[in-house]
């Protein structure tokens, strides 16, 4: 790759002063300004990292001058590379992290993406793969009879400077031994992935690439599942007993299980791959258990623990009752284990909470009920999340605008959709008394209904309401359609609580008229409840109104299902202006 390329895409500055106590009394150089993206495809990087040969390539791989690379490897001493520090742990002990100075890491950040191209994780892997995550891990291992997990004891400090020297040059990535050393050097630190390094992730499934495979190899051959994130390792099955060869529980006189010994192929594998385990962290749940993988509940389908949704709801109390800045110190007194800084008072308070609802989305998705209902709270809360969750989070939470309409006192049930330049659509029969409105997704919030236009002859009402709306449908052409043509019923039959909107297919059968309306028949069944609900094209475009069917799925083949067209809306206008 030429040299010309790369150099072309810096831009280079040197600050250079003299510091007292740095290596052999050179100059130390502070700032290496290069750019942060590297300019080739990733067709070309990877084709180019099979093609280093020496340092130098290296250097080109990476688009920096290879005096930048020699004088941050071998010149600045490894006290300035790195700023080494301890965070407390969640559950006791301290972490050392080992944080490399800026030039450090945007060089380990160009490195790390072209290694992300050139590593092929197997399907076992879920931890620093694109596309993978927690969830993913946890769903490997839903409704099992039995889960282990342990941990691997020091898993990134474990792996030294001559394994990841090692991996460049074994297969697949058969790199020289110039380049191997180089590219070790930059992804190590006294001996040791750093914890704090871009690259340490990518590295180090990289090393466990023969780990996989062993135990994977294992899991298959005693009828288990195995995954790891990172050094979080879990095996599963569905045998009645769990292989002995593997884990075993350990019971005292009384029959509770007291502690797990690890089998002792499993140990054997481990061990022979450069890895031990943490004594402390196994775990053995049977399916009578709550059982864990990755912090999810995996009994019946991946879930978050009960103390998270606890958490949200007492963070959001807090700051609704006492207000920001007394939720904010409270929280940074007491219950802040990592100590977070606050650039501004409440910042730290609001990100926190919104790092939870991300992570409660991202198991739970973003249609559920307790999301949704935390970030509407959050969202009066504070005004910035606001506008994010007005535009990007509640748009997303139903795929069709369409709602559920629901008579208090004569126990009336409808559904009603929103159409661009009409607003709420739905049949005239199905209002009450006292009718509320309300979204899929948020029973407990019930919104009141205005009446804008009714023709009870036509069985069409216009209407208005509070309730946040941020789709609508477009209005098709009922007058063009013809008997054969496809369409779709969305609503809410029958509804009870947690339903969410129903589909049925069919096709137009034919006209009727009624009341100077020609009335569109359909076979797609028309059950009590969907009344009020849109009637859908091919092109998901709304051609009607769902208005008669049956009570029972048990009766719609002695019912006629009637649609009234969709245009039959500008016969309601134009009386209302009449009267």
């Amino acid at each position: 790759m030429p040299q010309s390329r790369f150099i072309g895409s810096l831009v280079f500055r040197q600050y250079v002063c003299t510091k007292q106590n740095s290596y052999a009394g050179a100059p130390l150089l502070l700032e290496t300004s290069v750019d942060r993206a590297l300019i080739a495809s990733d067709q070309e990087l990877r084709e180019a990292f099979f093609s280093l040969q020496s340092r130098r390539d290296v250097a080109h791989l990476l688009e920096i001058p290879d005096k930048v690379l020699i004088y941050y490897l071998y010149r600045v001493s490894a006290s300035v590379q790195y700023t080494v520090f301890s965070i407390r742990k969640r559950r006791g002990g301290t972490r050392e992290i080992c944080a490399p100075i800026s030039c450090i890491k945007l060089v380990q950040r160009k490195l790390c993406h072209v290694l992300q191209l050139v590593y092929r994780p197997k399907s076992c892997v879920h931890g620093f793969v694109r596309g993978r995550n927690i969830l993913s891990n946890a769903q490997a291992h839903v409704r099992r009879e039995h889960v282990l997990n342990i941990d691997l004891n020091n898993f990134f400090p474990s792996i030294n400077f001559g394994r990841v020297r090692a991996t460049f040059m074994a297969k697949p990535y058969s790199r020289n031994s110039e380049v191997a050393t180089v590219l070790a050097q930059i992804c190590c630190f006294k001996n040791q992935l750093p914890q704090g390094a871009p690259t340490s992730p990518v590295v180090a499934n990289m090393v466990c690439a023969r780990l996989d495979g062993d135990l994977q190899t294992l899991g298959r051959e005693f009828g288990c599942t195995y995954t790891r994130y990172a050094d979080d390792i879990t095996f599963s099955t569905n045998k009645p007993q769990f292989p002995l060869d593997l884990a075993a529980k350990m019971t005292d006189a009384n029959g509770p299980w007291v502690q797990v010994n690890i089998g002792s192929e499993l140990d054997r594998v481990i061990r022979e791959n450069g890895f031990s385990i943490n004594p402390g962290k196994v775990r053995l749940y049977s399916s009578s258990h709550r059982q864990v993988v990755t912090g999810l509940k995996v009994n019946e389908f991946p879930n978050v623990a009960r103390k998270l949704c606890n958490q949200v709801r007492a963070m959001l109390h807090a700051w609704t009752r006492y207000g920001l800045d007394a939720a904010t110190k409270e929280f940074s007194a007491k219950y802040d284990l990592k100590r977070r800084s606050m650039s501004t008072v409440g910042n730290l308070f609001s990100e926190v909470l919104q790092g939870k609802l991300n992570y409660l989305r991202m198991i739970r998705g973003v249609d559920d009920p307790s999301y949704l209902r935390f970030c509407e709270q959050l969202a009066e809360l504070d005004h910035l999340f606001s506008r994010q969750f007005r535009l990007r989070i509640r748009p997303l939470a139903s795929k069709y605008p369409v709602f559920v309409l629901e008579c208090e006192e004569s126990c009336k049930q409808g559904s009603a959709f929103c159409l661009k330049d009409f607003g709420l659509v739905t049949c005239a029969h199905v209002l009450g008394p006292r009718t509320r409105v309300f979204a899929e997704y948020d029973h407990d919030e019930k919104y009141p209904i205005r009446i804008l236009h009714r023709n009870d002859d036509v069985d069409l009402a216009i209407l208005e309401s509070d309730i946040p709306i941020y789709k609508a449908f477009t209005r098709g052409r009922p007058q063009v359609l013809n008997p054969g043509d496809p369409v779709r019923l969305l609503g809410f039959p029958n509804y009870t609580f947690g339903q969410t909107v129903q589909s049925f297919s069919g096709h137009i059968c034919g006209f009727k008229p009624f009341h100077g309306i020609r009335r569109i028949q359909v076979d797609a069944h028309i059950i009590k409840g969907n009344s009020g609900g849109p009637v859908l094209n091919g092109e998901d475009e709304v051609i009607g109104v769902a208005v008669t069917g049956s009570d029972s799925l048990a009766q719609v083949d002695s019912c006629e299902s009637s649609v009234i067209p969709i245009n039959a809306l500008d016969y309601l206008l134009k009386s209302a202006i009449k009267d």
